[in-house]
């Protein structure tokens, strides 16, 4: 039995492969929200654009800590699917709160799981509803919305597990990363670990960042946006030439 920690893209994915090869999983998650893999027809990313969202720029963010956001989960197998801790939870696996300590063999996990998992849930709801704006908005003969397979409704609160009694004897860490610059002898971070740099200048001469989380719009970490910014990034460096 194998327990994985974090509710992210990551955590979700490898639960889900491992529920397909047999395995029984706990997932404890945090609060990361969810959008459904596909969606009246289309896949989300495609709504995404429609909708602008993968060209907010960074400015538009409530904070710059909301740079260090979990991504909402969705799987790529089998040609694409729904791939959240609710989902996931009616296809066997326990679904628990934030892993707060280990002591021994003994797992402690905050409470209000359902919290978080209903937070997600409110998310996804809030952009599926947007689509639908979207479609009537502009006359889109779309479909009409998918049945969904969501999962129970309610997931109590699991405080502790004995790992021993359990028999999970693998812990699989999916808990993110954060920003570290640190290798480069330069003050280039920001307090968040960011590189500080407007769509990827920085204000040492020579110095430059592509691929970047958020560098300028949301799509700056995706093979669908890094491009424009490295024309920006091309654009600076024949000006300087």
């Amino acid at each position: 039995m194998i327990l994985v920690v974090g509710g992210g893209q990551s955590g979700c994915q490898v639960t889900d492969e491992l529920l397909s090869a047999g395995r029984d999983v706990w997932l404890s998650v945090g609060a990361c929200a969810w959008f459904p893999r596909r969606y009246r027809g289309r896949d989300l990313l495609h709504w995404a654009k429609e909708l602008g969202l993968l060209d907010q720029t960074v400015d538009s963010l409530p904070s710059p800590a909301a740079r260090l956001a979990c991504n909402p989960p969705i799987s790529g197998n089998d040609g694409g699917h729904d791939c959240h801790p609710r989902w996931l939870a009616g296809r066997g696996t326990s679904v628990v709160g934030r892993l707060a300590a280990i002591e021994g063999t003994a797992a402690r996990f905050e409470r209000g799981v359902e919290d978080a998992l209903s937070a997600g849930d409110a998310f996804a709801a809030e952009i599926m509803g947007r689509v639908d704006e979207f479609i009537a908005g502009h006359g889109i003969d779309a479909p009409e919305a998918e049945h969904r397979e969501h999962g129970p409704s309610l997931i109590a609160d699991t405080h502790e597990v004995d790992l021993h009694e359990h028999g999970i004897t693998t812990i699989l860490w999916a808990s993110g990363f954060r920003p570290d610059y640190s290798w480069l002898d330069l003050d280039v971070a920001d307090e968040y670990g960011w590189p500080i740099q407007q769509r990827g200048v920085s204000s040492h001469a020579g110095l430059y960042f592509v691929g970047v989380n958020w560098l300028h719009k949301r799509k700056s970490a995706l093979f669908c946006g890094v491009g424009e910014d490295a024309e920006h990034v091309v654009s600076h460096l024949v000006e300087r030439r």
